[in-house]
């Protein structure tokens, strides 16, 4: 369970107090993902712009955005799904990460964390 998708409108302390009940719910531990972790969720083994092409076109086929949300969120799942069967990856909301914000290193890594504080948390979507 990710509790990241509900968080766009909420502060850092209902973030954690919904990742607490909801870790109490369901009996494991729920937790924002890292900036990593959401990357390769939105991805989903794609190599392209977005998870159906790399078009403003294909871009619409997977989410909402400025140029199609008239200024509002929507349903989840009106749009396509990643190849994992995700929705709403692309636009609808923003959708914090356990990350700060930060520069990247120079060096290439695997599943980084970002910075250990912050000002700012990573927020994607």
């Amino acid at each position: 369970m990710d509790c990241a998708g509900i968080l766009g409108a909420g502060n850092k302390l209902e973030g954690r107090e919904f990742c607490r009940k909801a870790s109490e719910r369901v009996g494991a531990v729920v937790r924002l993902p890292t900036d990593a972790e959401w990357e390769r969720a939105c991805r989903a083994g794609t190599r392209t712009t977005y998870p159906t092409g790399d078009t403003e076109t294909d871009l619409d086929r997977a989410g909402w955005y400025g140029e199609n949300s008239r200024g509002m969120t929507h349903p989840v799942g009106h749009k396509l799904p990643n190849a994992w069967g995700i929705y709403d990856m692309h636009g609808n909301v923003w959708e914090w990460c356990a990350d700060w914000y930060g520069a990247y290193q120079a060096q290439a890594q695997v599943d980084p964390s970002g910075p250990a504080e912050g000002e700012y948390r990573v927020v994607r979507g």
